[in-house]
């Protein structure tokens, strides 16, 4: 009785497995195995040995993304690379689109060492502007009854996101949710609402100063009147100053007259 072994190893010279054909996950190779003992008495074995791709051998997963609007992540960080061979290299195949607010996807592009490649799906949320930047307003000046225009709404804004960037470029216009009167003088403030380039909105307050630039009337007395008195007068014409400031202006402040006889005073 004997037993004997045989050990399948590579030929002389060759050093690796084949890859396996262009676009294929694997080839098979359907091999016999057959003893003839020395009696001639024969007996066989079929057996397949199975070459796979890298491709067919691996299933590499994507790492879902959190972006801010318009960037793209990097997609070394997007496919979990544990397990995968040495040399692999990752490239996204399609780029995500990222300048939409909500869900996205972009297609990445596993390439193995022999090769093949794999093409993952990667699941992208893309952030609101109006969640990564935060708008302030400034204040406006205007003259009475001058209209605050569009534009004078958007100069007065500002945004900053948390690593102080200025994101100004990224706002497409600002409304006010209210009319704006600026008929009556003095301070009050614009409720308005940021309307960001991807269509999110953002509320903020906006100062506004209406200024009183008309000069008061004085409506008595006429230029050039004359009030006539006499020595010894004991009762005085009625002179009286009257004036009057625009109509919602700041309004009088102080009447002084000067150049006034001795013996008379306002």
């Amino acid at each position: 009785m004997s037993n004997t072994s045989r050990t399948i190893v590579f030929k002389q010279g060759i050093k690796e497995v084949d890859r396996a054909p262009k676009d294929s996950e694997k080839i098979q190779y359907g091999v016999t195995v057959k003893v003839i003992d020395n009696a001639g008495n024969p007996t066989s074995r079929t057996i397949n040995i199975t070459i796979y791709s890298m491709k067919g051998w691996f299933n590499p997963k994507q790492i879902p993304q959190v972006v801010n609007n318009g960037q793209v992540p990097n997609v070394e960080s997007s496919i979990n690379k544990t397990g995968l061979p040495e040399g692999t290299r990752i490239s996204w195949k399609i780029p995500p689109v990222v300048n939409t607010p909500g869900m996205t996807t972009g297609q990445a592009e596993v390439e193995y060492p022999d090769g093949s490649k794999d093409v993952v799906t990667v699941n992208i949320t893309v952030r609101k502007i109006s969640e990564e930047y935060t708008a302030t307003g400034t204040r406006i000046e205007v003259n009475q009854d001058e209209i605050v225009t569009p534009d004078m709404l958007k100069r007065a804004v500002n945004t900053i996101n948390a690593q102080g960037e200025n994101g100004v470029s990224k706002v497409s216009r600002v409304e006010s949710k209210a009319p704006i009167n600026t008929r009556v003088y003095g301070s009050k403030t614009i409720q308005a609402k940021v309307i960001y380039v991807d269509g999110s909105e953002q509320d903020i307050t906006i100062g506004l100063k209406v200024k009183d630039i008309t000069r008061p009337t004085i409506e008595t007395p006429d230029e050039g009147k004359n009030w006539e008195i006499t020595a010894l007068d004991t009762v005085l014409p009625n002179m009286m100053v009257r004036s009057e400031d625009n109509t919602d202006g700041s309004g009088i402040r102080i009447t002084t007259v000067t150049g006034l006889p001795r013996l008379l005073r306002i």
